[in-house]
């Protein structure tokens, strides 16, 4: 069966695409997986100095927070706003273990402690 020079374009051009998309979802897929993506705000609060990123982990997600320092939390309505636009609140971590050792973002002065005898 011979394949003629039309179908052979075809064939190559098809070929080409079905590549192109596997390296787009590879690209996608790393930087899923290697990204470091955390939804630790960087403040200067130094109560937040003990974050390590290769150090702590989150246990609990209890804080209420929005996507970045651009929308305005309102915990009463749990919504985050920016001007007229609305949007849903993120829970961000509210309890890290770092080499042992609890800290606890207590809600009531908004900074972060240390727990001892956990």
């Amino acid at each position: 069966m011979k394949i003629s020079k039309k179908n052979k374009k075809v064939i190559i051009a098809i070929t080409i695409l079905i590549i192109a998309i596997a390296i787009v979802i590879s690209g996608f897929v790393y930087t899923e997986m290697f990204a470091k993506n955390s939804d630790v705000n960087y403040t200067d609060d130094e109560s937040f100095a003990f974050y390590d990123e290769n150090q702590c982990r989150c246990f609990e997600r209890e804080r209420l927070i929005c996507n970045d320092e651009t929308w305005t939390l309102d915990s009463e309505s749990r919504i985050c706003k920016k001007g007229n636009e609305r949007t849903n609140v993120l829970l961000g971590c509210s309890k890290y273990e770092c080499s042992g050792v609890i800290y606890e973002f207590n809600f009531e002065t908004e900074k972060w402690e240390e727990k001892a005898g956990n």
